[in-house]
């Protein structure tokens, strides 16, 4: 039963990977100069007010 739970932790860091670096990379191309800043702070914010929830 660990080894299912291993592996499927192991699946979901390894697509967590291939989904968020196209992500960043699109929203840096994407996003102008002078909002970027502000963006990505935002973003920051949001992803740390959800960490208790995880």
């Amino acid at each position: 039963m660990n080894s299912f739970f291993f592996l499927l932790m192991l699946i979901f860091g390894i697509s967590n990977a291939f989904v968020n670096t196209p992500i960043g990379i699109m929203m840096q191309k994407d996003v102008a100069e002078e909002c970027r800043g502000r963006v990505f702070g935002i973003l920051e914010s949001m992803a740390m007010a959800m960490m208790p929830l995880g």
